[in-house]
């Protein structure tokens, strides 16, 4: 009897784990890395995130029967130099909760990444990894919110204390977005339907409207995807309100596709921007535009890659932005699988036209990295 009592205990706590599941992941990424300018600066240092930045990341399902599923997605960003975190919050690279199924598509609601971000990072080829910052097509040389494609809208601003693709709430709190995510958003992420697939996505600012600057810092975006067999493709449209940090709106157009020839694997992406002056303020630019070119060769482990681009403004001068490229980009190196799991990894960067973020005037940088990489 005994027995049999702990056979059906056994029974019941397998099939109450059977209908969830909570898993632990992530990346670690680490290396050396050195910038140099065209004023002579250099800058040699533990490179951390160069090829995808480091994450430990908790994701969990729940089956709720006849196909309906709820999940989860909590993800930080450790840093591998001093064992600390990188980026603002706990879990900066990804807080949501989701609820959907396969047959009707799903509800997401929390800290997210932008419709555009997965057309992007899968033209980039590699999730948006390598060059400067680690960031693959997103970033130019500049700093972190440095722009060649852009995950986020703009509005007219680039390059100074994030202000780049940033909303804000009250008292220029966390608001709606961030240079490649957005926060307090709703997406709907619809099924796949031979190949086609939709995300539309609405953001809160949180500014309580009427404001002096006309704005309440709301986003909203809408994409379209396609993916069968060797092609890839998808377009892309997101605006963001003025709110009581930026006092201009803009909006995001973005375009791309890539395919599989088997031997190669080639993408190319187009996006252009506007932004509009509200309420008395003065965007540093009203458009802007950016390319990318990338191709990716698998020769057993190796894997050699080549990402080229510009990005373009017609800016008056603040925060570093001139009319014309404000980012002539050159990427290429090669990865190497140890295993499954484990690669190393030699990445050249450079950006004719950039500024590399080591103080003032330091333009064009060249970036050299070498690295290792686990996921587990």
């Amino acid at each position: 009897m005994k027995k049999s009592l702990i056979a059906l205990a056994a029974m019941v706590a397998t099939g109450a784990f059977a209908q969830s599941s909570l898993t632990i992941s992530g990346q670690l990424d680490a290396g050396l890395v050195n910038v140099k300018t065209s004023n002579g600066q250099s800058q040699t240092a533990q490179g951390q995130g160069q090829f995808g930045a480091s994450r430990l990341r908790f994701t969990g399902t729940e089956d709720l029967g006849g196909g309906l599923k709820a999940s989860f997605n909590l993800e930080m960003q450790p840093n591998m130099a001093n064992g600390g975190t990188s980026g603002n919050g706990l879990f900066n690279r990804g807080a949501w909760l989701q609820l959907g199924s396969d047959s009707v598509g799903a509800l997401r609601i929390g800290r997210q990444a932008t419709v555009a971000m997965d057309l992007i990072c899968g033209v980039d080829q590699h999730g948006c990894y390598s060059g400067f910052n680690g960031g693959g097509i997103l970033f130019n040389g500049t700093n972190a919110t440095g722009r060649w494609i852009s995950g986020n809208v703009g509005r007219g601003q680039n390059g100074s204390a994030g202000i780049s693709s940033l909303t804000s709430g009250p008292g220029l709190a966390t608001g709606s977005g961030d240079v490649t995510r957005v926060t307090n958003a709703f997406t709907y992420r619809s099924p796949s339907f031979s190949g086609f697939s939709a995300q539309l996505q609405y953001a809160l600012g949180g500014a309580a409207t009427p404001n002096l600057n006309s704005g309440n810092g709301n986003a909203t975006g809408l994409s379209l995807n396609y993916a069968n067999g060797p092609i890839m493709a998808g377009l892309s449209y997101q605006a963001t309100n003025a709110d009581l940090a930026t006092t201009s709106k803009g909006n995001q157009t973005t375009i791309g596709a890539t395919y599989d020839f088997s031997v190669v694997k080639v993408g190319a992406i187009f996006q252009s921007e506007s932004a509009s002056s509200v309420a008395g303020s003065v965007p540093s630019w009203t458009k802007a535009s950016g390319y990318a070119l990338t191709a990716v060769a698998p020769l057993g482990a190796f894997a050699p890659y080549i990402k080229i681009g510009s990005h373009k403004t017609n800016g008056t001068g603040a925060y570093g932005i001139v009319n014309g490229a404000d980012a002539a980009m050159v990427n290429i190196g090669t990865t190497y699988n140890l295993s499954k799991r484990t690669k190393v990894y030699a990445d050249f960067a450079r950006d004719g036209k950039g500024n590399s973020g080591l103080g003032g005037n330091t333009t064009a940088p060249k970036l050299l990295a070498i690295g290792l990489q686990h996921t587990f």
